[in-house]
């Protein structure tokens, strides 16, 4: 394989957590944030923020399963040297309103409470 293809796989691979690392604002991320297809970004967005505000451990992966006006799904998974342990999907509602920014923090503490499966 020529040096610059070389190159371009090793970068391919590695842009991820690139990514992760400048949407935490740069440093090294504690929590990567990957979407479903066809999930609304801002919820997916706020509920990311909401996490990492709350969170300060191991390395973990925020994946963001449904979004809706008044519902999310997401799952937490504990990054580590042996790979992803993958953790449970959970889902947080409200009836009769719309999502509050108090409802995203709420849903990223029990994430981190719930979420992740015990070794």
């Amino acid at each position: 394989m020529r040096q610059s293809a070389r190159s371009l796989v090793l970068l391919l691979a590695m842009a991820p957590l690139l990514l992760a690392g400048a949407w935490a604002g740069g440093g090294t991320a504690r929590v990567v944030c990957t979407m479903a297809d066809g999930t609304d970004p801002a919820p997916g967005q706020a509920l990311c923020d909401a996490l990492r505000n709350q969170h300060d451990g191991p390395p973990l992966r925020l994946h963001v399963l449904t979004t809706g006006p008044a519902a999310l799904g997401a799952r937490l998974d504990l990054l580590t040297d042996q790979g992803p342990r993958l953790g449970p999907a959970l889902e947080f509602s409200v009836m009769d309103r719309a999502l509050t920014p108090d409802d995203f923090q709420l849903f990223a503490r029990d994430l981190l409470r719930f979420g992740l499966l015990q070794p």
